[in-house]
């Protein structure tokens, strides 16, 4: 829906998909939908049988992780790439979808 909304707006005569600070955002967007799955994924994994108690480190893993994303976060060329992938994979999506 975003990379829809940006395609389609314009501002100061072009596209919201063509200005760089949007191409932050969206790869922003992209890496926290991406770590929020894997996130989900690894401690539905790591609950499956033990929850979250003291014999393993689950809850020091979580209550350090807001940190650790800081730290070793994708930089501002890392988002960039990112949106321009994003970006490309859409239109082709789009095309697939009017097809149908």
């Amino acid at each position: 829906m975003m990379v829809d909304r940006l395609q389609d707006r314009v501002a100061f005569g072009k596209p919201l998909s063509e200005q760089s600070v949007w191409h932050e955002r969206l790869a922003e967007s992209r890496c926290m939908i991406d770590q929020a799955r894997l996130l989900t994924l690894s401690a539905a994994n790591m609950m499956d049988a033990t929850g979250v108690s003291g014999d393993f480190s689950l809850a020091e893993a979580y209550a350090h992780q807001r940190t650790l994303r800081t730290v070793v976060g994708p930089d501002a060329i890392h988002r960039s790439a990112i949106a321009k992938i994003e970006l490309a994979m859409r239109p082709a999506a789009r095309a697939s979808e009017k097809k149908a």
